[in-house]
């Protein structure tokens, strides 16, 4: 360093090179970091069409849902009924 403490030949390749690379390896945690927080809270459940118990019809409509139930109302009909998801 020279007398007022800035760095001399070289000061600029170095610290530029060394905060890309934190900079890269902070991106890559934070990736896995949100992958994996995805990965616990995403799940597929396979659809199956509903139909209504009452007159076989699939005009429904959905007007609830607390998981893993579901309620359904038939348009066709007018019955109430409930569906369960399967994992």
């Amino acid at each position: 360093m020279d007398g007022k403490g800035w760095a001399l030949d070289g000061y600029e390749d170095f610290t530029g090179r060394d905060r890309q690379a934190e900079l890269r390896e902070r991106a890559q945690r934070q990736s896995q970091e949100v992958k994996k927080k995805q990965n616990n809270h995403d799940y597929a459940v396979e659809y199956v069409a509903v139909k209504c118990p009452r007159c076989g019809s699939k005009k429904n409509k959905k007007y609830k849902h607390t998981p893993p139930v579901r309620y359904h109302k038939c348009l066709n009909c007018g019955n109430n009924f409930k569906s369960v998801e399967k994992k």
